[in-house]
């Protein structure tokens, strides 16, 4: 994982030890550049980090900045937050700059007010020490942050330590340079309409990315994410197109929400160096994968236990739908992938069938699993060509004698690959006929 610039740190092996890491006291304004440290960590949701309290005011026009508290100093159109405490910045500006240099203990909450900010300089927010910052989307607002080609290698939002983005707002960040958020912390999206648009990342952190709720729509010409321990999915719509991965991280894990991943690069890049946890693992929500490259990369295991998994195949020479070094287990949710897999596991405790072809198929060729009254259990139409596709549902029962159909027409509403109910099928040729006698059903088509 590259690192920017802007915030390379001499020794953080000497960083202090902190013990009183939620201090909010407003009544002394210090310098806090004589030895304070950042210590960069994985971010954790705390209920105190949404407690806003008295807010202080930051207000940019096209000509300089207003502030009505000593915590902030002004040079130009720098303003610098030395506090802890809340911060509602509002206007309008293209040489905006907004440096965070308080206490390593210090909890700095500013509140988005619907700005329209840029700097082609440096960065729209940059975070040299605190303990936290927590951004607030206001309601009903949009704001935009934006840094230019001259940036240096930095991001539109740089921080040294850990950072939460949420509110019921609209954020627009533009990473013109390179990554839209560079956090040396964890970073938590929570709530925010949030749209990332970037010649580098959208999100780049050295420790967790938690997405808890809201909306995130992100081009990036990098990854969308990258991070390097963990990327939670818990909840939120997300609509990822990236040109290098839609998500790059240590463990994937996803236990909710809606993820739509497209772009000409790999879906999900999981490369977790720990051997004692799956790198990939789904337990519910919806997961939706439309690459050229590899779909889901493992450096370990995969596992699904609940919710839609969907890969909707590859087209690049080389490349698989869903490759892995470990296991692939299937314990529950519905599994639709497109193309060449590593193998499923004979411990999955529900049924898998692979379905391999004698010739390629063209792409949106349907293929209907029909129980024996002819009843269409699934009924996918993959984006691109295959000669193999595994599917899994709690609908596929041992012993159970099904049949596979290829090519024809379905009723229903289709959506991403999958029919929605998987009724009004016809038309198609009757391709294998087969009994379930294992969890890992392999059949070869005619």
């Amino acid at each position: 994982m590259k690192k920017l610039n802007y915030f390379k740190m001499a020794a953080m092996a000497a960083a202090v030890s902190l013990t009183a890491c939620n201090n909010d006291d407003d009544n002394n304004v210090t310098d806090n550049n004589n030895g304070s440290s950042v210590v960069a960590e994985a971010n954790t949701e705390m209920p105190a980090d949404y407690d806003f309290g008295v807010e202080r005011t930051i207000q940019y026009t096209a000509s300089n900045v207003t502030v009505n508290h000593d915590a902030v100093t002004v040079d130009g159109g720098t303003a610098t937050i030395r506090q802890a405490g809340t911060y509602r910045l509002s206007g309008n500006s293209t040489d905006a700059h907004i440096v965070v240099d308080a206490g390593a203990n210090d909890n700095v909450r500013i509140i988005l007010d619907g700005v329209n900010l840029s700097n082609n300089y440096a960065p729209v927010l940059e975070v040299k020490n605190a303990y936290k910052v927590i951004l607030r989307a206001e309601q009903g607002t949009q704001s935009t942050l934006a840094d230019g080609a001259g940036n240096g290698g930095s991001a539109t939002i740089s921080s040294n330590t850990k950072l939460t983005i949420f509110g019921t707002g609209k954020v627009t960040v533009k990473g013109n340079d390179t990554d839209a958020i560079y956090s040396k912390g964890g970073v938590i999206l929570k709530e925010t309409d949030l749209v990332l648009n970037a010649k580098g990342d959208g999100v780049e952190t050295d420790y967790n990315v938690d997405v808890l709720s809201g909306t995130i729509t992100a081009n990036t010409d990098g990854s969308v994410i990258n991070a390097t321990t963990v990327t939670r999915v818990n909840g939120g719509e997300l609509s990822f197109m990236g040109k290098q991965n839609g998500i790059e991280t240590g463990v994937y894990t996803q236990s909710g929400g809606r993820l739509l991943i497209s772009g000409n690069g790999n879906g999900i890049v999981a490369s977790s160096t720990d051997t004692s946890a799956a790198p990939v693992t789904v337990s519910n929500g919806y997961l939706y994968i439309n690459v050229p490259q590899n779909g889901i990369e493992s450096s370990g295991s995969i596992v699904t236990s609940g919710g839609t998994v969907i890969v909707a195949g590859n087209t690049a020479s080389g490349k698989m739908a869903v490759k892995h070094a470990g296991a692939f287990d299937v314990s529950g949710g519905t599994l639709l992938v497109a193309g060449p897999t590593s193998g499923l596991s004979s411990t999955s405790t529900q049924n898998v069938i692979t379905v391999n072809y004698p010739a390629t198929m063209a792409a949106n060729t349907l293929m209907s699993l029909q129980n024996t009254a002819l009843e269409s259990l699934m009924v996918v139409r993959p984006d691109y060509e295959y000669n193999s596709i595994t599917v899994s549902s709690d609908q596929i029962r041992d012993g159970g004698i099904y049949r596979i159909f290829t090519g024809g027409q379905a009723g229903g509403t289709l959506e991403n690959c999958m029919y929605t109910p998987p009724t009004g099928y016809a038309g198609g040729q009757l391709a294998a006929t087969f009994t379930v006698q294992n969890k890992v059903t392999v059949v070869n088509a005619e």
